[in-house]
């Protein structure tokens, strides 16, 4: 599972309450769960560490703590504004025309919603 991946997934599941404050977490059972690293997941948690979302209690323990919501919808909103200006620059620097850029980024936004369900 790429890393990009595994993060959509973790901040989706704290975005939509699949995991809420209060919640443990581990990087092992988290790995096991979702087919990737321990250290690929820890990658993934130092982040939400870093932003505030979470608590390091060590021995792999994680606490949510009552930003983790917030920050990961936050979190999932920039990465799609970045994923959607990227496109942008992307097709116009193709050429496309306003329709097509139009078509692609509705498809881009149908494709995006699709991931947070």
């Amino acid at each position: 599972m790429r890393i990009e991946d595994l993060r959509h997934e973790i901040l989706t599941r704290i975005a939509v309450g699949a995991i809420v404050s209060g919640d443990e977490l581990s990087a092992a059972e988290l790995a096991r769960t979702r087919v990737a690293s321990p250290v690929r997941v820890r990658e993934v948690l130092q982040g939400l560490i870093e932003a505030g979302a979470l608590l390091d209690f060590g021995d792999d323990r994680y606490l949510l703590t009552a930003e983790c919501a917030p920050i990961a919808r936050s979190t999932l909103v920039a990465d799609w504004a970045l994923e959607l200006q990227t496109a942008v620059s992307r097709l116009v620097n193709a050429g496309c025309s306003k329709s097509e850029i139009s078509a692609h980024l509705e498809a881009l936004i149908r494709s995006l919603e699709g991931n947070d369900e």
